[in-house]
Order: structure tokens, then sequence, then C-alpha cells
């Protein structure tokens, strides 16, 4: 034995025949299809060369073994992705790779952290939850609008027209701003309280769970291993230009490895490790100081919130809250309440009147799935009349309790409205004359092969690395034109 893992030492009861319950033949082809796709040149999961044995390296093991069961499970694989085999793609099936990614393979704190920091799995899981919903949401539509399109306006088709054409002009611009500020090396990213980088609620998402944790697998591998002209993995000679750092991952190295001239450092077996303080506790001081390492480069993720907070409480309560207390000073000041000495703001009230206005016009706007939120004017009615009767200026308690309140009743009302139609749509079903029902299978059919068939476009993309190839061709040269109709000039 050594610090690294043999593919025995990981397998089913350390007996070499299974792993995660299906055949080593299966698991050494998913090992090889993964190597050539994710990392050429590299034997990120071989001893030395292509031909030798099979070694998990003990820093990356859990990531390695991740990357593995996404492969063999088949979730993501190509041919689920083929043109002939678009509605053999299961949503329900990725999500729930999602939900379970960090309680599948147990993951050491620095592999988390840097699997994490660089991709957004909360975010990249809502969009997928929200792709499985769009084909009920169309087939719900087409099948209502057939069955009663003698009972509404006839413009409702050429509203549909004029809808999809300016989500695709807005999509458009939001692509490009994003598209051309990375060509011309300008970023219009800034940090979040997630501890990721955004910008105009664009984030860096990938869909494919494979391409996510390998990209992981080779930013630690990058960080700690050399790879010779065969691709042979050797730990580095050294790590870091600050002393300390250098000092502590020597010290621990020199325990398990020993320096050949020509070949770097060649692992120690166990005999020899049992003497540096045995296998067990070399791996865990290497544990702790990689949890170090990455901790100190990755700060952001220690103060991220969680993901799966309520859309209406993400979208509407929090930006409710925030908006109300800059109108709840804007009143108290335009009111003669407080004079400009007690104006809290950095900002003077004429600025903070704009960042006023436009924050009222998000909250304004705000609807849930066509469900407008129409409580804001009572509400600025009750905390103006809070503000001029007010003694405590910075007690917000019951400002917020307001908000609260409303937003409460709109959320009740939601989902009231929510459960009564998919009552209505059931009856539907089960009211439905023989004449009809193949039609709405098939409406309901086609309607869930055509987000399945952007799924697999995107998942294909995503694994051949062609979605820049593609906004290249699509965007072709830049056009002054655009940046003014796009707003570009604003970043500049």
């Amino acid at each position: 034995k050594t610090i690294d893992l043999s593919y025995k030492e990981i397998s089913d009861n350390q007996e070499g025949k299974y792993l995660f319950g299906i055949s080593t033949q299966t698991v050494q082809n998913a090992i090889k299809a993964l190597e050539d796709k994710y990392f050429k040149g590299w034997n990120i999961f071989r001893k030395d060369d292509k031909t030798s044995s099979y070694s998990f390296r003990w820093e990356i093991a859990g990531l390695s073994k991740l990357l593995i069961w996404l492969e063999v499970s088949d979730v993501f694989n190509e041919k689920r992705t083929q043109k002939s085999g678009n509605a053999e793609i299961d949503i329900g099936k990725i999500i729930d790779e999602y939900k379970n990614i960090f309680q599948r393979i147990p993951l050491k704190e620095y592999e988390r952290i840097e699997l994490e920091n660089f991709s957004l799995i909360g975010e990249s899981k809502e969009i997928l939850e929200s792709i499985q919903m769009a084909y009920q949401v169309i087939a719900n539509f087409l099948i209502l609008a057939s069955i009663s399109y003698n009972k509404y306006p006839h413009t409702v088709f050429k509203d549909i027209v004029e809808k999809c054409d300016v989500l695709t002009e807005s999509l458009n611009e939001a692509v490009y701003l994003n598209y051309k500020s990375g060509k011309i090396g300008m970023s219009c990213l800034t940090e979040t309280e997630h501890g990721v980088l955004i910008s105009e609620k664009i984030a860096p998402l990938t869909l494919n769970l494979k391409v996510t944790v390998a990209d992981a697998i080779k930013r630690i591998a990058d960080q700690i291993y050399d790879f010779d002209s065969e691709g042979t993995c050797r730990r580095k000679k050294k790590f870091s230009k600050k002393d300390d750092l250098q000092s502590r991952y020597l010290e621990i190295l020199k325990k398990h490895a020993a320096f050949v001239p020509d070949a770097g450092y060649i692992e120690m077996m166990e005999d020899a490790l049992l003497l540096n303080g045995g296998i067990e506790n070399i791996r865990q001081e290497i544990d702790d100081f990689m949890n170090d390492y990455f901790k100190s480069i990755h700060p952001s993720c220690y103060r991220r919130i969680p993901f799966d907070i309520d859309e209406i409480d993400s979208c509407l309560r929090q930006p409710l809250k925030n908006y109300i207390i800059h109108y709840y000073w804007m009143h108290l000041f335009c009111s003669g309440k407080i004079v400009r000495s007690q104006w809290i703001y950095d900002d003077p009230p004429e600025r903070c009147y704009d960042i006023t206005l436009k924050e009222r016009e998000t909250v304004s706007n705000y609807d849930y799935r066509g469900f407008r939120f129409n409580g804001l004017t009572k509400i600025e009615k009750e905390v103006r009349e809070i503000a001029d009767n007010t003694g405590d200026l910075s007690n917000y308690e019951q400002i917020f309790n307001v908000v609260d309140n409303y937003v409460d009743q709109y959320a009740e009302t939601v989902k009231i409205h929510q459960e009564t139609k998919k009552i209505r749509f059931e009856r539907i079903s089960d009211s439905l004359q023989s004449t009809i029902v193949d039609d709405v299978e098939e409406i309901k059919q086609e309607s869930e092969l055509l987000i399945k068939t952007m799924l697999s476009m995107i998942l294909k993309l995503e694994d051949s690395n062609l979605m820049e190839k593609m906004l290249d061709d699509y965007f072709g040269e830049f056009e002054k034109s655009d940046d003014s109709v796009y707003g570009f000039n604003k970043y500049e």
C-alpha cells in the first residue's frame, strides 16, 4: 500500500470485482472514456503510463470516484443525447444527480470547496427543474387554447409571436453584453454574497455534472501534480512561493514520497510509511494541509447563503424590504421629519431617489408565472403612516412585518391559484372524449420532446466545448451599432 489508493482498495468490499455494484470491466471502459475525453495527456487514473495499473491519488480520490459514478450511471452520457435518442433523456434523473451529488460519494472538505467554488450546483438544478416544468406549461397552454379558441381574443397567438420576439431580443442583449465584454478582456462581473461572480443575473453554469467534476479535478491536479511527456503523474517538488506553505508541504511530502533524480517523487511503500507515522496519520496531515490551503484561496465559500430559498422570498420579499426602507427614508426626508444631517446614506437624497425609483419598478412589476403582485401601493401607504408616527427612526421591525404580511398573503394566493389550475387540467384529462385523446397526448409528448431536445443541445455543446464557437458564428464581427442598441457603452 501507498498513500494513494489502488482500484482494489476503492472497490466494493475491497475485492476488486465491482465498484458501485458495477462490474470492473464496465468501470475500466468508463475510466478509459474519461481519460480520452477530459484528461488527454494526463494519466490521472494511472500509476505511471497508459499501460500501468490504476492509482487513485489521495488528494482527488473522492472526486475521481464521483466522476466514474457519473460516467457509469449513464445519466449524462452522449448516447442519451444523440438525435435518435432525445426522448431517452430523463430530466428527473439528472435533477436527482444534482440533489444527491454530495451524498453519492463522500468528498473531502477541500474537494467540495473546489467543486462548489467554480460551479453553481444549486442554480443549475433550479434551471433543470424549470426546464422540466417548461414542457408541462407549454402543453397546458396548447391544450387550453385548443378547447377554448372561440372564447378568447383572436390576438392571443399574435401576442405569443410578439412576446417570444421580445424575449429573444432581451436574451440577445444579455448574451451580447456578456459575450463581448469577455472577448475584449473587460469584465463587468461582481462578487455576490454567494461567493460567485455574476453580472446582470448571469452566472457561470454547467448543466453537465461530468464537466463540472472533471474541471474541479484538473484545478486541484494543476496545483499539486506535475505530468511528464508520457503523462505520468508525480507530486510537485515546488508547491508554493510562500515559505511557510512550501515548508509545510515538503515536510508532509517527505513522509510518504522519496525524491528520485530525473523521476521526481516516488511513493513509498507501507513499511517505509510506518516509520513516518503510518498511512492514516499521513493522509490526515495531507487533508489538514489541503483544507487550510483551499480555504485560504477561496474564502468566499464561507460566506455563501443557501440557494434553496423560495423564489418569492428571493425575488420579491427581500428586494421589497430593501426598497421599502429606502422609500421610508425618502418619505422622512421629503415630509420634513428629518433634516439633511440625519440622512443615513452615503449618496445624497437626489441620487437615492433615482435608485429608489428603479427599485420600485422592479418590485411593482413582479409576477409569479403570470400572477401579478399588486400590494405595493398599500404597503407604501402603511409605511408612510409608520414614518409619520414613529419615534425610533431605525426600528424597522414594524415595517418588515407589513411587508411580510402582504407577501405571505400573496404567496398563499399564488399557491391556491396554482393548485386550482392543476385541478382544472386534471379534470380536462378525465373528461376527454375519444376523438381527441390521441391529439392531447401528442401535444404533451411533442412539448416534452421539444424541451428535451433543447437540453440535448446544451449537454452536447458543453461536453464538446462548442458553445463559444457557436456564439462566434452567431455574432460574427462586432458592430458599433450593436453597442449603442444593447447599451454596451454603459460598461466602458
